[in-house]
């Protein structure tokens, strides 16, 4: 029986030592987690950086690791050497994050990182690579039931099919948005939809299909008082008019 007590006693001792370290990884931090942000809204990115990986270090040494706030510090430090123009170390951390993401079966996060990692490769005109994500990350989102994420991503894929020229693809994407958009409430996301359908229908020279939606983007930007918008669209217009 005492032997028994001794080793329960002892088992306490260390999971209460567990949850104090746990407890001190997790307060050092959220510290440095603060202190990036800090630096980051100064816009001293380098030393946003610094706070990032410190902070990303005291996670990884905790007993008990929040995969999410770990993985938002390799995200952080990826957007800082995208703001500081290095490109490689960029795509190397959002890379970084996918693997946390998998390691641990995240696929709210596995979505991001992909969205992130497909902004990157489109920045470098890599649209191949960069549509294979936004459409990985597309049936996540589905799957989720994430419909502004679905939003979002649909609006990226269908400006790359124009880059690319495809412009019958990027009206599929485009109104394939629109059925997404019935439950939305937000009408500046309608706007924005109408708007690139209006954009593809010129390119396709459907002229009278542009003018349509141009029109609709119009009455909905009106509605809402978005100066900028409203000239966007008023500009659209005149161009289609004038062919």
């Amino acid at each position: 029986m005492e032997i028994y007590m001794r080793f329960l006693l002892i088992t306490i001792l260390l999971l209460t030592f567990n949850l104090l370290s746990a407890d001190r990884m997790h307060d050092l931090s959220d510290r440095f987690w603060n202190k990036g942000e800090r630096y980051r809204m100064q816009y001293k990115y380098s030393d946003a950086i610094t706070a990032y990986k410190q902070g990303a270090r005291f996670e990884k040494k905790s007993s008990n690791l929040r995969v999410e706030r770990f993985f938002n510090f390799v995200i952080k430090i990826g957007d800082m050497y995208y703001k500081m123009e290095n490109i490689k170390k960029t795509q190397y951390y959002y890379k970084l994050g996918l693997k946390v993401a998998n390691k641990f079966s995240q696929k709210n996060l596995k979505m991001h990182a992909n969205i992130k990692l497909g902004f990157v490769f489109f920045k470098q005109e890599k649209y191949s690579k960069s549509v294979l994500l936004y459409k990985e990350s597309f049936k996540i989102a589905r799957q989720l039931g994430l419909s502004d994420r679905m939003i979002f991503i649909q609006n990226r894929l269908g400006y790359i099919y124009k880059l690319q020229k495809k412009y019958k693809a990027a009206l599929k994407i485009y109104k394939q948005t629109l059925l997404l958009l019935k439950g939305d409430l937000n009408k500046g996301n309608r706007a924005i939809v109408f708007s690139n359908i209006g954009t593809t229908y010129f390119y396709l020279r459907k002229y009278y299909g542009s003018i349509y939606y141009h029109k609709k983007s119009l009455k909905i930007n009106k509605d809402l008082k978005r100066n900028i918008d409203i000239s966007v669209d008023l500009s659209n217009l005149a161009i289609v008019n004038i062919r």
